[in-house]
C-alpha cells in the first residue's frame, strides 16, 4: 500500500474521530483505497467501478456521485430484452416490491435501461433466481431460462 494511500487512512481516521463521518462511511472508504483506488499524484485517487452515494475528500469536501447504468454480462442480455418486452415500468416497480428492491436503487430512465438495472442489481447480489422465477410466476408463458 502506497504512502499516500496511508494519509488517505490517517485522514479517514481523523474524520470518523471527530464525528465528522460514521463508521460504516468509514469503512466503505478504506474498502475503496484497499480494493479499487489508484492514486493519481498528489491528494489525487482514481476510483474504479461503480460508485453511488458520496466520496468524502481528505480536505473535508463530498462529492456526490451520480448513478451510473449499471453494466451486466452479455449472457444476461437476453433476460433483460425478455423483461423489457414483456413487462411495462409500472410492472418492473411490481417486481421489485414484490422482490423487496427499492426502486430507487435502479437506474434508466427508459424500460430496457431500468430492466437492464434490475437485472445487474440482482446478479450482483446472486439474486437471479428469484428474479426469475417472478418473471415465470408473473408471465408463465414466456421462456424465461
Amino acid at each position: 500500500m502506497g504512502q499516500d494511500n496511508v494519509t488517505a487512512i490517517e485522514k479517514l481516521a481523523e474524520l470518523l474521530k471527530q464525528g465528522i463521518i460514521d463508521q460504516a462511511t468509514f469503512e466503505t472508504a478504506i474498502s475503496g483505497i484497499l480494493n479499487k483506488s489508484i492514486t493519481v499524484g498528489d491528494e489525487g485517487v482514481l476510483v474504479e467501478g461503480d460508485v453511488e452515494g458520496s466520496i468524502i475528500t481528505g480536505d473535508n469536501n463530498i462529492i456526490h456521485m451520480a448513478p451510473q447504468p449499471s453494466q451486466i454480462p452479455p449472457s444476461l442480455a437476453p433476460l433483460r430484452d425478455k423483461i423489457s418486452r414483456y413487462f411495462n415500468k409500472s410492472e418492473l416497480n411490481g417486481l421489485c416490491f414484490t422482490l423487496g428492491i427499492k426502486t430507487d436503487e435502479l437506474h434508466g430512465e427508459t424500460l430496457s435501461e431500468v430492466a437492464q438495472s434490475l437485472v445487474a442489481f440482482c446478479y450482483k447480489r446472486d439474486r437471479l433466481d428469484e428474479l426469475k422465477a417472478l418473471c415465470r410466476e408473473e408471465r408463465p408463458n414466456a421462456e424465461w431460462n
